[in-house]
């Protein structure tokens, strides 16, 4: 389930409403994204060290899985922001955001 199923050729045109949805540093399992190169992983689709799985809501939230660190991130950000609002900026926000609160809950002060 945690394993990529996709081939590069999958993972290079795979898109959600016209985006780009794995950016060269993930792949996908049976229904999440998988983490294959982590220098290259969208931190807003699912971030973490290699193998580390998640996946973001339709409405804002968004989960990440890390077995290597043994930790979970749960964002919840409910809303609705249409397409068009979107592409002016309206609700990015919020991906900046779990990119912040990954950053933070990721630093190494082990």
């Amino acid at each position: 389930m945690t394993s990529n199923c996709l081939t590069e050729q999958q993972r290079a045109t795979a898109e959600v409403g016209g985006m780009p949805l794995f950016r060269g540093g993930h792949g996908f399992g049976m229904g999440v994204a998988v983490v294959l190169d982590p220098k290259k992983a969208e931190p807003t689709v699912c971030g973490g060290r290699e193998g580390a799985v998640g996946w973001p809501g339709g409405f804002g939230g968004w989960w990440r899985a890390d077995a290597d660190d043994d930790s979970v991130l749960i964002f919840l950000a409910h809303n609705m922001v249409e397409r068009d609002q979107l592409s002016r900026g309206i609700g990015l926000g919020v991906y900046e955001a779990i990119t912040r609160f990954q950053a933070l809950a990721s630093a190494d002060d082990r």
